[in-house]
């Protein structure tokens, strides 16, 4: 089966079923055998590199072939499947690996650090809050509520934060230890001063 449904494939991306084989050995090696099947998916899937049907086939014609197996839950390399990784992954598009990889290694971050934050999406009469939380236990290192306009912006803050939690938290402890940070009032009302002058 040389050709694969194109539908939710981006511009690029692959079609062919041997292409699409050869990508899942390659970012099982190159994550280090830390991806499941989910996340495994989910990477090639969020990027439009291929069609659900064509990875959930290739996936299970690998394991079938024994390149690829799965040991507690984690997908691992046989030493047939790094071969094909180290030799066939030079035919794949650089822009198709690297995407890959970059999605890989995001959500492998994501699911790292949801088991010790927490993020609630609550719809609002008027937006959508987002709440945060780092380390939610009965005291939570930090905590932080947004009010956004929709789900896609509450989704979006949700991921952001589970990427680099560690991140917002330095930006926030950053920001508010600051002495010569300015006023919020000066720096929204700058502009108008300017157009009284």
């Amino acid at each position: 089966m040389n050709g694969s449904f194109s539908e939710g494939v981006r511009a690029g991306g692959l079609r062919d079923q041997q292409e699409i084989q050869v990508l899942l050995c390659y970012l099982i090696n190159t994550v280090g055998g830390r991806l499941d099947e989910r996340l495994l998916t989910e990477c090639i899937l969020s990027n439009e590199i291929a069609n659900h049907f064509e990875v959930a086939a290739a996936l299970e014609l690998q394991i079938q072939r024994g390149n690829i197996l799965e040991q507690d839950g984690v997908l691992t390399l046989t030493d047939t499947g790094r071969e094909i990784a180290h030799v066939l992954a030079n035919n794949l598009p650089l822009t198709i690996q690297e995407r890959a990889v970059q999605s890989a290694v995001r959500l492998l971050a994501q699911q790292r650090n949801a088991a010790s934050t927490k993020v609630d999406i609550v719809p609002q009469p008027i937006g959508v809050r987002v709440n945060c939380a780092v380390d939610a236990t009965e005291q939570p290192l930090m905590s932080f509520s947004l009010l956004v306009a929709d789900n896609a912006q509450a989704e979006l803050v949700r991921d952001r934060f589970l990427q680099d939690p560690t991140l917002v938290y330095r930006t926030m402890v950053s920001v508010l230890m600051d002495p010569h940070l300015k006023k919020t009032e000066d720096m929204l009302y700058i502009p108008l001063r300017r157009n009284n002058q």
